[in-house]
C-alpha cells in the first residue's frame, strides 16, 4: 500500500496498559520508527497490515489490540496477558515464540496468534475407613482438572461401614457433594464401621477406667516418614536390630511400630480395651495447629476418635496447652490464650458434639496437662469464654490453683521412682481427691524413659520397674480407697515406658491384670483374637473379598458375638 503526497517525520507513539485482574500494572512502549523514504519519482512510505488472533477467545488478551497498519521498519512489542485460570503458552502464525513480550521488525504483512491453556489442578482423594468414591466428571474425566471443571463426588462406603463426611480442602455432611475445581485439592473422605448397636462388655467392678493414649505416632506406611516419638534423635526405624526396627523406646510393640492415623489400628487398640473392660480413652490432644508434627497428631487423634462410637467406647480430651508458644512463635496466633481459644472451640464444634464424648452427670470432661503455659483463672477465663459453662475441667494432680474457679479437680499420674511412687498415689487419695467435685486416680505397670538413649537428655532422671508387680499395687490402691474414677497411664507412651499395649516383653499380661480388676468375662485367648485379626487386616490389605469377611468378624466383636468371630477368623485363617 502508498500513502501519497505526504511528508514524514519520525512518529512516536505511548501506549499504557492498565491493570487486569491476572497481571501487574504495566506501560507498554510502542515506539514507530518510522523511515522517510525519498526518491525521483514517489515519497511513498509502505504499510503492511498486523493482526491478532486469541486461542481460545476467552484466555487472554494482547496489547496493543486489534488491528494494525504500520510502516515498513516498524519496531513494534506486543504483550499477552492471560485470564484467570489460564496460562499463556506462546505465538504461533507469522511469528512462533514463546517469548512474551515479543519483539520485532515490520517488514511483511503479520499475522499473529496468541495461544492460551487453560490451567489443570490435580485432586488428590484419601480414604479413611473401607470405602470408595465415584467421580463424576463433567463433561469428561481426566488426571488433572481443568480450571472452572465442575465435579460430583459420590462417597460409597463397604459393607459394615457409613460415610461420615468429606474434609481435607472441602467440609461437608452429604455424601453427593459437587465442586468447581479452580486450585489444586486434597480432599479426605471419612468412612466409619457401621454402628450395629454395639453391646458394652459387663464388668463387676464399678470404678470407671479410662486409658489415657497417645496419638503422636507416624510410620513410613502410612503417613511417608517415621515420626519423632519412634526415632527421638537418634533412632531410625528403617534399621533393623535382630527381627526388630530400631525405634526409641526400651519396649517393643507386639505388631511393630504403627501409624496412628491406620484404621487397621484403631480397630486393633480399640477391640482391646473393650474386651479389658475399659470404659473410655482419654486422648492426649495438641491442638489444631500445623506446627511441628501437631497436625499429624490432630489427624491420628480423630481417626480414633471415629471409631471409638463403633466400638462402644467414650472418649475425652487432655489438652496440652504446652504447645501454645509454639504456635505463637511461628506466627499462627498472636497470643497463647488465642490460640487455646481456637483449640477449645475445635474442642466443643467438632468434640462435645457426638454422642460418646465423655460425660459426668451430663456434663463434658476435659482435663487439662497440667496446664504448663496458661497459669491464671482470669486466662482461662478468656479461653473458655464462649465454652459450654457446665464443662468439667480437671487439672494434674496439685496443679488446681493455675484453673482458678474453672477448675473442677484433679487427676493423679505417674510420679516418685520405685521408692515413692506408691506413696505419692496415697496422698493424693488421701488429701486431694476429696477436696474437689471430681477427682482421678492412677494405675499404671511403670516407668522407665527413654530420653537420655534417645539424645534428648536425661529429663526425667527415676524409674519405677515396668511389670505386673507395680502395675498389681496401683490397681490394689484403687480398690483400697474406693474411688469412682480411674486412668490407666498410659496405652502406648513408649519414650517413657508406660505402655499398657501388648508388648514384645510382657505380652497381654498387663490387659489379663486389667480384665482381673474390671471384672470382665473375657480372656487372654479374646485378646489374642483380636490380635490375629489385626494381623490378617495387614496380611490381605489388598482383598477386598477378605477385608470384607473381616468386616464381619469386627461387627461380631462389637456385639460380644465371640464364637461366630472366632469361627469366621480361623476359617479365613485356614484359606
Amino acid at each position: 500500500m502508498h500513502i501519497n503526497s505526504l511528508k514524514y517525520s519520525f512518529a512516536y507513539f505511548r501506549m499504557k496498559i492498565l491493570n487486569t485482574p491476572n497481571t501487574f500494572q504495566k506501560f507498554l512502549f510502542l515506539t514507530l520508527s518510522i523511515t522517510i523514504f525519498s526518491c525521483a519519482d514517489s515519497n511513498n512510505p509502505t504499510l503492511f497490515d498486523v493482526s491478532f488472533i486469541i486461542k481460545p477467545e476467552n484466555g487472554g488478551n494482547i496489547y496493543p489490540s486489534g488491528n494494525l497498519k504500520l510502516i515498513e521498519d516498524t519496531e513494534l512489542e506486543i504483550l499477552a496477558v492471560n485470564e484467570n485460570g489460564y496460562t499463556f503458552i506462546g505465538w504461533s502464525g507469522s511469528i512462533v515464540s514463546n517469548k512474551n513480550p515479543l519483539s520485532f521488525t515490520i517488514n511483511e504483512d503479520i499475522a499473529l496468534t496468541a495461544n492460551f491453556q487453560i490451567k489443570s489442578y490435580p485432586l488428590s482423594i484419601s480414604i479413611v475407613g473401607r470405602g470408595n468414591v465415584i467421580e463424576t466428571i463433567l463433561p469428561s474425566k481426566v488426571t488433572d482438572y481443568s480450571h472452572g471443571t465442575t465435579v460430583q463426588l459420590q462417597a460409597e462406603p463397604d459393607e459394615g461401614w457409613k460415610f461420615d463426611s468429606w474434609g481435607g480442602d472441602i467440609s461437608s455432611t452429604d455424601s453427593i457433594t459437587q465442586l468447581v475445581i479452580t486450585s489444586e485439592l486434597n480432599i479426605q473422605v471419612n468412612f466409619i464401621p457401621k454402628i450395629i448397636d454395639p453391646i458394652a462388655i459387663k464388668k463387676t467392678n464399678p470404678i470407671k477406667v479410662y486409658m489415657h493414649y497417645m496419638p503422636w505416632f507416624q510410620s513410613r506406611s502410612i503417613d511417608g516418614f517415621w515420626g519423632s516419638h519412634w526415632t527421638m534423635e537418634n533412632k531410625n526405624p528403617e534399621n533393623f536390630v535382630g527381627d526388630q526396627r530400631e525405634i526409641a523406646s526400651h519396649f517393643y510393640p507386639l505388631i511393630g511400630p504403627y501409624s496412628t492415623n491406620d484404621p487397621d489400628l484403631a480397630e486393633y487398640h480399640l477391640l482391646l480395651m473393650k474386651y479389658a473392660g475399659i470404659d473410655g480413652i482419654l486422648i492426649d490432644w495438641y491442638g489444631t495447629y500445623d506446627v511441628y508434627d501437631y497436625k499429624y497428631n490432630l489427624q491420628g487423634s480423630n481417626n480414633i476418635i471415629q471409631y471409638t462410637d463403633a466400638v462402644g467406647l467414650t472418649f475425652g480430651i487432655v489438652y496440652e496447652d504446652q504447645t501454645t508458644p509454639n504456635v505463637v512463635n511461628q506466627g499462627h496466633a498472636e497470643s497463647k490464650i488465642e490460640a487455646a481459644k481456637k483449640d477449645f472451640e475445635y474442642i466443643q464444634e467438632n468434640y462435645f458434639s457426638k454422642s460418646n464424648y465423655e460425660r459426668i452427670n451430663g456434663n463434658p470432661l476435659v482435663l487439662a496437662w497440667t496446664p504448663i503455659e496458661i497459669e491464671t483463672g482470669a486466662e482461662w477465663g478468656e479461653v473458655l469464654e464462649n465454652i459450654d459453662s457446665n464443662l468439667i475441667y480437671l487439672a494434674l494432680w496439685y496443679q488446681s490453683n493455675d484453673l482458678g474457679i474453672h477448675g473442677d479437680g484433679e487427676y493423679a499420674w505417674v510420679y516418685g521412682g520405685n521408692d515413692n511412687h506408691s506413696q505419692e498415689l496415697i496422698n493424693f487419695y488421701n488429701y486431694r481427691i476429696d477436696r474437689y467435685s471430681y477427682g482421678i486416680g492412677s494405675a499404671y505397670p511403670g516407668f522407665k524413659d527413654f530420653y537420655e538413649e534417645g539424645g534428648r537428655g536425661d529429663i526425667i532422671g527415676w524409674e519405677i520397674p515396668v511389670g505386673i508387680n507395680t502395675l498389681e499395687s496401683t490397681l490394689n490402691l484403687a480398690l483400697q480407697y474406693n474411688i469412682d474414677y480411674l486412668q490407666l497411664n498410659t496405652w502406648n507412651d513408649y519414650g517413657e515406658g508406660t505402655m499398657f499395649e501388648p508388648t514384645v516383653e510382657f505380652g497381654f499380661q498387663f490387659l489379663e491384670k486389667v480384665q482381673e480388676f474390671t471384672g470382665v468375662s473375657s480372656s487372654v485367648s479374646d485378646l489374642e483374637l483380636i490380635y490375629n485379626l489385626y494381623l490378617l487386616r495387614k496380611e490381605h490389605s489388598n482383598n477386598g473379598d477378605i477385608q470384607k469377611e473381616l468386616d464381619a468378624v469386627f461387627n461380631h466383636l462389637v456385639t460380644l458375638n465371640i464364637s461366630e468371630a472366632r469361627l469366621l477368623l480361623d476359617s479365613i485363617s485356614s484359606n
